[in-house]
């Protein structure tokens, strides 16, 4: 538990003591602890003050005072008190849950994780992507319901390896998308590059155009907000073709991922901290029970 930087006055009783997680890059390796009165729960994403400022942060836990008075007696510094409760995470739980467990999986400290995992412009914009998602449960509930909650969606985890050609390749997931369309249920498609992300969606998005979204880390900020609004906004279920991160786009219909090109090794980060991507879509995928198609010209033989 790692401390914050300046102090404050006792903590007054009934309050909470909240553990996060900050949602800026190179802050603090653990979790920092604050207090406060207000309703919070894990999952919730708040903002704190650190060294002067006020940066998001992303809720881990939340203890009752009461439960934790001596562990408080005995720390040695004071604790500030949370500034402003935005709510539930716009990110799916599932997302946040495969990011820790990748982080173990590669023995990474949580924070450096979720900043890897989850695309810089959706942190910086967050208030504006909360926004989309809180016009659309004030105008039409119900179609929030089926795209941004999941609670109507019943899919069926099953993992299977495709090593065809690409024209094979291609002409499968046609098929796959026409057959998810018709269920209602988006598909994801996940690219380690830019140029193969650009190859995919001139093969893939004919015909469905309005209904294809393509993401990647070279598009400006305002492009990947302008997409994700559209993206979660579209009542029609959508084909997604992007990196890895882009899996953290809150469109809870997705029922198929297909990680593609899985014997590329741009799918290993060059820099900390070295995450190969490949694990954490299976991850993920499995938190979600989607159908998870893994696809090359030749595999790895790890994956075989």
């Amino acid at each position: 538990m790692e401390a914050t930087d300046e102090k404050t006055d006792k903590i007054p009783i009934g309050m909470k003591i909240v553990s996060v997680i900050p949602l800026k890059k190179s802050i603090l390796k653990g979790d920092l602890t604050y207090f406060s009165s207000l309703d919070i729960f894990p999952g919730n994403v708040v903002s704190v003050p650190l060294k002067g400022k006020k940066l998001l942060a992303l809720v881990t836990s939340v203890t009752n005072l009461k439960e934790m008075k001596g562990d408080v007696k005995e720390m040695n510094f004071n604790l500030r008190k949370v500034a402003l409760n935005l709510g539930p995470s716009i990110f799916r739980k599932e997302y946040i849950d495969a990011i820790f467990e990748n982080s173990k999986y590669f023995a990474q400290n949580r924070n450096t994780s979720v900043m890897s995992l989850i695309p810089r412009a959706f942190i910086e914009e967050y208030a504006e992507i909360l926004k989309i998602k809180e016009e659309i449960v004030e105008n039409n509930s119900s179609h929030y319901q089926n795209i941004s909650t999941g609670d109507a969606i019943g899919f069926q985890s099953e993992k299977v390896l495709l090593q065809y050609k690409i024209e094979d390749r291609v002409s499968t997931y046609k098929t796959m998308i026409r057959e998810s369309f018709a269920k209602g249920h988006s598909i994801f498609i996940v690219l380690p590059t830019e140029s193969d992300i650009a190859e995919f969606n001139s093969q893939l998005s004919k015909g469905i155009e309005q209904f294809t979204f393509s993401f990647h880390g070279a598009l400006t900020t305002k492009k990947k907000i302008e997409l994700c609004k559209q993206a979660i906004t579209t009542r029609h279920p959508i084909l997604i073709i992007g990196t890895a991160p882009f899996l953290s786009i809150p469109r809870y219909d997705i029922g198929t991922i297909i990680l593609e090109r899985e014997n590329s090794n741009s799918y290993k980060m060059l820099s900390r901290p070295h995450f190969d991507l490949r694990i954490f879509v299976e991850i993920f995928a499995a938190k979600i029970n989607a159908y998870l198609v893994i696809a090359d010209n030749i595999l790895r033989f790890e994956t075989i």
